[in-house]
């Protein structure tokens, strides 16, 4: 499934994010598509059905969880996203089902 890495968030300025495609066999980069790898190991995860614009309430519910289990420590790297529903496909934005997971140590 696609995935994206939000590695800042400003609606009204400039975003980094990085969008791929999990492929069987690694290829060559060019220019700005390159090669990457998903991390594999430990994480908190979350699965939500519903338009993209609301993952804020998934974001918050699973800092809320990483703060009340006491992870603060554990959490590597940055939450990314995993689009498992093909909007194209569903066109009902409450069947989208997305994941979202932290990385942990």
């Amino acid at each position: 499934h696609p995935y994206s890495i939000y590695y800042n968030w400003d609606p009204e300025g400039m975003i980094l994010v990085e969008i791929g495609v999990p492929l069987e066999e690694a290829i060559e980069g060019e220019d700005i598509i390159q090669p990457t790898e998903t991390p594999g190991g430990k994480a908190v995860k979350a699965t939500y059905y519903g338009p993209y614009e609301d993952l804020i309430v998934v974001y918050d519910a699973l800092e809320q969880y990483i703060k009340v289990m006491k992870l603060e420590d554990e959490v590597v790297g940055i939450a990314y996203e995993v689009y498992v529903t093909d909007p194209n496909e569903e066109p009902d934005p409450q069947k989208w089902e997305t994941i979202v997971y932290f990385p942990l140590k």
